[in-house]
C-alpha cells in the first residue's frame, strides 16, 4: 500500500489555494525561496515515486507505518523545547521518534539502554566554555536555527563510561511518543515560553540555551558521525534526548540533510539522573594493573600471511641485498625464497595465538650461555620493508619497519635506502626463542635459526664425578633448559665456590685450566657458579677461590634434577619397597672393612639346588649378618635413606662412578641383611670418591626336612634384581655407621 505524504494534498490543488498559501507564508529572501523550492521538489519527487521498498506485501500482515510529527511546529517552540540542546534545537522535537517503548529483552540477553551501550564509544563531556569543534549546517533548511554547533570537552575515561553504562543500561525508560497528549502539552508549554523570542533579531545567533548549563551533555564525534545524549528538566518530568546523524564535508564546511537525523526522547527521573551522573563524573578512577597482554588475537606486526616474507640467505645466496636504514646502519642479507601461502598461514596462526608484550628490559643470559642465536623473516614489496628478528640471547622478537626506495640494482646485488621522511618503527617483544623456533622449524620442515658462535654447545662438557662426555643431544637439552632460566647475577658470592661443591659439569681448556659449572639446588632457587681454576703439577686443585667468574641464581629449584634426568640420572628413583621401612623386619649389620671388629659377625646360609636326575645337590651360599640393629636405629637409617636423592645406574656406570681411577684404597662397604620365611635379602652400600651406590641381592627359597632349597625368583626378587641406585653423597656410609655405633 502506498504511503500518504503531506505534499500529496497539493498535487491537485487550485492555483488560488497555492497563491494564498504563498502570500500567507512568504520566504524572507530569494535565497530562502530557492532553498524551500529545492527542498520541496526533492521531497515531492521522493514521495510521489512508488515506494517499492516500503510497499511490502506479506500474506495476512499489514505493514505498519508510524504517524509523523506535524510539520507546522514553529522554530521558536522547537528551540524552547530542547531547552539548551546545542545540537540543533530546530529539529529536536519535531523529529522525535513516534514509537512505543521497546519490549523488554529476553532475560538471557544483556540489557542495554535504547541509545546503545555508553561504554563502547568515546563520549566527551560537553563544555560550553570551550570553542566549538565544528558547526554542521542542515542542508535545504529555511529555518534560522538550521545548524548544530558541536562543543568539545574532555573525553570520559573508560572506567567512568563503564559505570555510566551500568546505570543507563539498567534504567527502565519510557519513550515519549510524538502523538501523545503528554508530548503535545510539553510542546504547548514550550511554545508559550518562546513567544517572547524575537526571531527577526536572532537570525544568525546560536540556538538559545534556556536550561541549566550544568546539565550533563555528552557528545560522540568520529568519522563524520555524531551521537549526543542530553538530559533536561521540563517541570513535570525529566527528558533524556538522544540525537544521531551523519554529515559530510563540502569545501571546508559541514552539511547534512534533515532526513539524515534521528532524534529520540525518553521520560526519566531528572534528579536521579543528574545526581548519579555527576557523582560518577566527579569520582576518581581506580588504578588498574593490566592483566591482558597488549596484543592478543593478531600479532602486533599484523597478519603474517598478508606480506610475502622470506628467510634471508647467506653469502652464497643468488643476490646480496644492502638496505641503508639510516646514515650509520646498513642491513645486509642474502635473498631467499618466498614462504609458501600454506606455510605463511600456519606461521600466522602460530604468531596470532601468542600473547605479545613489549619488552621493557629484555632478559640477558650469563656470558657463558650467550650464543648469538638468530632467526629472521624479511618482507620487501617494493615500498615497505618489514623485518622480524628473533634473538635467542635475550628471548625477544624485534619488528623493524620503514618505507624504502631503490638506489641501484645489478646482477647479484641490490642497494636500497630508507625513503627520506619515512619514519622507522622499531619495537621489541618478549618471546620464548627456543620454543618458538622449534615450532617454526616444524612448520617449515627444516631446522631454522643459526648460531654464529656458542661456547657452551661447542665445548666438550663432562660430568665432574665420572668424566663421561656429554652427547650432542645432552648438551643441546641442557643448553635449552638453562636458556629458559630467569637468571639474576649476584654481586658477591653468598658462600665459597670451589670444585669441592656440587660440581655437575666441567670442561678442560687447552692450557690445562679447568672450567666448572656448579649447579646446586636450594629450597627456593638454584645457585649457579661458573668457576675457572688451575691445578698443580700433580693435577690437584690449588685451593684458590679467585677464579669465580660468574655467580647467580634462578627462582626454579628443579634445574639440578632436570639436568640429572637429561643425563639419565634421575634423582627421583624410588627405593625398593622392601627397604622403605626397615623397622618391619630384623635387619642385621656387617662391616666389610677387614679391620672392623664386626667384619666376621655373620653366618653362612646354604641354599641348595634340587635336581631331579639323581645327582648330588649343589648350593648357593648367602652371607647373613648376626648383629641385629635396634628398631630405633633402623628408623633413623630408614629416614636417612628416604631423604637421599637416588638415581638409577648400571654395573658399568656404577664402576666408573665409584672408581673413576680404579682407586680402591678409600673404599668403604657395608651390608644390611634380613631373612624371613621364604626370602633372604642382602643390601650392600659401596662408597666412591663422590657418591655411594646401593644394591640388593634377593633370593627366594623353600624348606624341606630342615634343608633350604633355592626357589624360582618371585615378584619381590624381580623388583630388586639388577637394580643399582646411586646418590651423590659419599658420606652416607659414615652416617649409617655413626647411627649404629650411637
Amino acid at each position: 500500500m502506498n504511503e500518504k505524504n503531506e505534499f500529496d494534498i497539493l498535487e491537485n490543488a487550485e492555483s488560488s489555494v497555492t497563491d494564498r498559501l504563498e502570500a500567507e507564508f512568504p520566504p524572507r529572501d530569494n535565497r530562502e525561496k530557492e532553498k524551500i523550492f529545492r527542498m520541496s521538489e526533492r521531497k515531492f519527487n521522493n514521495t510521489s515515486a512508488p515506494d517499492t521498498e516500503k510497499e511490502q506485501t506479506v500474506s495476512g500482515v499489514e505493514v505498519y507505518r508510524r504517524p509523523k510529527w506535524q510539520r507546522g511546529l514553529s522554530i521558536a517552540a522547537a528551540c524552547a523545547l530542547v531547552v539548551g540542546g546545542a545540537t540543533g534545537g530546530a529539529y529536536a522535537l519535531k523529529r522525535f521518534r513516534n514509537t512505543p517503548a521497546a519490549e523488554s529483552q529476553l532475560d538471557t540477553q544483556k540489557k542495554v539502554a535504547p541509545f546503545g551501550d555508553f561504554s563502547e564509544l568515546e563520549y566527551q563531556l560537553c563544555d560550553y566554555n570551550r570553542d566549538s569543534m565544528r558547526t554542521v549546517t542542515i542542508e535545504d533548511s529555511p529555518e534560522a536555527y538550521g545548524y548544530f554547533e558541536l562543543f568539545s570537552g574532555p573525553i570520559i575515561s573508560q572506567q567512568k563510561r563503564d559505570k555510566l553504562a551500568d546505570f543507563f543500561n539498567n534504567y527502565d525508560y519510557e519513550e515519549i511518543a510524538a502523538d501523545t497528549d503528554e508530548a503535545i502539552g510539553v510542546v504547548n508549554e514550550a511554545v508559550t515560553e518562546a513567544e517572547t523570542i524575537d526571531i527577526s533579531t536572532i537570525e544568525d545567533a546560536p540556538a538559545p540555551i534556556n536550561a541549566d548549563e550544568s546539565d550533563p551533555y555528552f557528545i560522540y564525534c568520529r568519522d563524520n558521525e555524531i551521537k549526543a545524549v542530553k538530559i533536561y528538566d521540563v517541570g513535570e518530568f525529566g527528558v533524556l534526548n538522544y540525537t544521531h546523524f551523519n554529515f559530510e564535508e563540502q569545501d571546508g564546511q559541514y552539511f547534512m540533510t534533515d532526513d539524515d537525523m534521528s532524534v529520540e526522547a525518553y521520560k526519566i527521573d531528572y534528579d536521579l539522573f543528574k545526581s548519579t551522573i555527576n557523582e560518577i563524573l566527579s569520582s576518581e578512577d581506580e588504578e588498574e594493573t593490566p592483566t591482558e597482554p597488549e596484543y592478543k588475537g593478531v600479532a602486533p606486526f599484523g597478519n603474517f600471511s598478508e606480506r610475502e616474507y622470506f628467510i634471508p640467505g647467506g653469502e652464497d645466496a643468488e643476490k646480496q641485498i644492502f638496505v641503508k636504514s639510516d646514515e650509520e646502519t646498513q642491513i645486509t642479507f642474502g635473498s631467499g625464497e618466498v614462504i609458501s601461502a600454506e606455510q605463511s598461514k600456519q606461521i600466522e596462526e602460530l604468531f596470532n595465538s601468542l600473547e605479545w608484550n613489549e619488552s621493557v628490559e629484555p632478559k640477558t643470559k650469563p656470558f657463558w650461555l650467550v650464543g648469538i642465536d638468530r632467526m629472521t623473516f624479511i618482507s620487501m614489496d617494493g615500498s615497505d620493508f618489514n623485518m622480524l628478528s628473533l634473538n635467542g640471547d635475550n628471548n625477544t622478537l624485534t619488528w623493524d619497519s620503514f618505507r624504502y626506495e631503490t638506489e641501484s640494482e645489478y646482477d647479484g646485488m641490490a642497494n636500497y635506502k630508507r625513503t627520506e621522511g619515512s619514519a622507522r618503527q622499531i619495537k621489541t617483544y618478549d618471546i620464548d626463542y627456543i620454543s618458538l623456533v622449534n615450532k617454526l622449524s616444524e612448520i617449515m620442515g627444516r631446522d631454522l635459526g643459526y648460531s654464529i658462535h656458542n661456547s657452551f654447545l661447542n665445548s666438550d662438557w663432562s660430568t665432574e664425578d665420572d668424566r663421561v662426555l656429554l652427547s650432542e643431544e645432552q648438551k643441546r637439552a641442557i643448553y635449552e633448559l638453562l636458556s629458559s632460566c630467569d637468571f639474576d647475577q649476584a654481586s658477591e658470592s653468598p658462600k665459597q665456590i670451589s670444585p669441592d661443591a656440587n660440581l655437575v659439569l666441567s670442561r678442560e681448556e687447552n692450557n690445562g685450566t679447568h672450567t666448572l659449572l656448579n649447579i646446586e639446588s636450594n629450597p627456593d632457587s638454584t645457585i649457579f657458579g661458573y668457576v675457572k681454576y688451575e691445578v698443580d703439577e700433580n693435577g690437584q686443585y690449588n685451593g684458590s677461590d679467585n677464579t669465580v667468574m660468574w655467580l647467580g641464581s634462578c627462582p626454579d629449584n628443579t634445574i639440578e634434577e632436570k639436568i640429572s634426568e637429561i643425563l639419565g640420572r634421575s634423582k627421583n628413583a624410588p627405593l625398593p619397597e622392601i627397604i622403605t621401612d626397615l623397622t618391619t623386619n630384623d635387619w642385621r649389620f656387617r662391616d666389610l672393612d677387614l679391620n672392623s671388629e664386626n667384619h666376621l659377625h655373620y653366618d653362612v646360609v646354604d641354599l641348595n639346588t634340587k635336581y631331579t636326575d639323581g645327582y648330588d645337590n649343589s648350593y648357593l651360599q648367602m652371607i647373613y649378618g648376626t648383629d641385629s640393629i635396634p628398631e630405633d636405629k633402623l628408623k633413623l637409617i630408614s629416614d636417612l635413606l628416604d631423604s637421599t636423592a637416588w638415581y638409577e645406574s648400571d654395573y658399568t656406570e656404577q664402576h666408573d662412578l665409584l672408581f673413576p681411577d680404579d682407586n680402591y684404597d678409600a673404599t668403604q662397604c657395608i651390608e644390611l641383611s634380613m631373612m624371613d620365611d621364604d626370602h633372604i635379602f642382602v643390601m650392600q652400600l659401596i662408597e666412591g670418591e663422590n657418591n655411594t651406590s646401593l644394591r640388593i641381592d634377593a633370593q627366594s627359597f623353600f624348606e624341606e626336612n630342615g634343608t633350604k632349597y633355592l626357589d624360582d625368583p618371585d615378584d619381590i626378587c624381580l623388583e630388586v634384581t639388577d637394580k643399582i641406585l646411586m646418590c651423590d653423597d659419599p658420606e652416607l656410609i659414615d652416617n649409617i655407621k655413626r647411627i649404629i655405633a650411637g
